[in-house]
């Protein structure tokens, strides 16, 4: 049934010109619940939809959100509506970031993807970096899950980059052991940069000037030690971990501050 809708939907949106104008609340409504079933992102007619109907259908999307966030386990992600709007949404996070604000400002997500796709969704918004460093400095404050809190360091580092490199500093050196203290630069280190050479990191880029990216370059080499990389060369296939991830975003580091012009990058 849900299949036969949504073929039936898909052939409306193609066949009739401004087919969403039409429909009343309760329709736009049972739409937004077909598209929640579409098994690769969304429809191709849900934009069209929001665009004509935005109140409705952002209700509709923040009210799974939390949905979600309320049936989630730390351990396991639930690749429900959070996933998808952050990979295939763009078109409604400026509408909806400021309500995604709302809901990190009230509590933290179980589960690490969750929150990683809400922040990805928030840093993609039109909110200022001034939000965005105001959450980030609470969230330092008041969480103790220190995956949790490298990822918010990684955030801060996007947009306020002085006071989050400062804070970071000073937070390292109360982890009780040096293991401790690499696995939280790794996680900090791959969040802000992504996974191998650079790709999939949402974070904003204030901190790409040259005296933070010295200052993250000498600081990661502190707690991200090049003699202990793995080398992989010439050991055949692998599926690269956090630590394969994590020395190379430390030295993407070094790329970025060598592709800058001009005399600070050099000095």
């Amino acid at each position: 049934a849900v299949i036969f809708g949504l073929a039936g939907l898909e052939i409306e949106a193609h066949e009739t010109q401004g087919w969403p104008k039409s429909l009343r609340a309760e329709e736009v409504k049972l739409a937004c619940k077909y598209a929640s079933f579409e098994l690769n992102g969304f429809p191709s007619w849900f934009p069209q939809l929001f665009e004509m109907h935005p109140e409705i259908v952002c209700e509709f999307l923040l009210g799974e959100v939390r949905y979600e966030l309320s049936i989630e386990k730390p351990e396991t992600a639930v690749h429900y509506i959070i996933s998808v709007l952050s990979y295939s949404g763009q078109w409604a996070w400026d509408r909806i970031g400021p309500c995604i604000f709302d809901i990190l400002n009230e509590s933290e997500p179980e589960n690490l993807s969750s929150l990683e796709n809400l922040l990805k969704m928030l840093q993609g918004s039109s909110l200022s970096d001034e939000q965005i460093a105001g959450l980030a400095l609470q969230k330092y404050h008041t969480l103790t899950h220190q995956d949790h809190v490298a990822c918010w360091f990684a955030v801060w580092t996007g947009v306020a980059p002085g006071e989050a490199i400062t804070a970071f500093k000073t937070h390292i050196g109360t982890l009780p052991d040096a293991e401790e203290q690499t696995h939280f630069a790794m996680v900090f280190l791959t969040h802000l940069l992504g996974g191998r050479f650079g790709h999939g990191s949402s974070v904003r880029h204030a901190f790409k000037a040259p005296e933070h990216l010295k200052s993250l370059y000498l600081l990661m080499h502190d707690y991200i030690r090049s003699d202990e990389d793995i080398h992989r060369a010439g050991k055949g296939a692998y599926s690269p971990g956090l630590r394969d991830n994590a020395q190379d975003a430390r030295e993407s580091l070094l790329n970025l501050l060598i592709q800058i012009p001009g005399k600070e990058s050099f000095s």
